[in-house]
């Protein structure tokens, strides 16, 4: 099911497809994987199971660990929104 349209075009940045698993080594030693259906500039949602943390992930940084054609990439991130779902991660430049 889509999202009404005025839901939909407030974004600034657009996404772009991308359907990975993700981890995300926080800087308190947490770990937090799951999927990304797709990102931006600005960063991504990681849908997750949210029943296992914390309620006070808002805020706590970290780093998202990927592997880009063999190459190792570590992006500054935090945390900016907590769903029933999983997590807004905001990348920090």
């Amino acid at each position: 099911m889509s999202k009404p349209e005025e839901e939909t075009t407030w974004r600034r940045m657009i996404r772009s497809p991308y359907d990975k698993e993700i981890t995300l080594q926080m800087d308190n030693g947490t770990i937090l994987m799951g999927s990304a259906k797709n990102l931006n500039a600005e960063g991504f949602f990681l849908a997750m199971d949210i029943t296992q943390y914390t309620p006070d992930l808002i805020g706590m940084h970290g780093n998202f660990l990927e592997d880009l054609h063999g190459e190792k990439v570590t992006i500054p991130c935090q945390i900016v929104r907590v769903t029933d779902t999983g997590v807004g991660i905001q990348f920090i430049f």
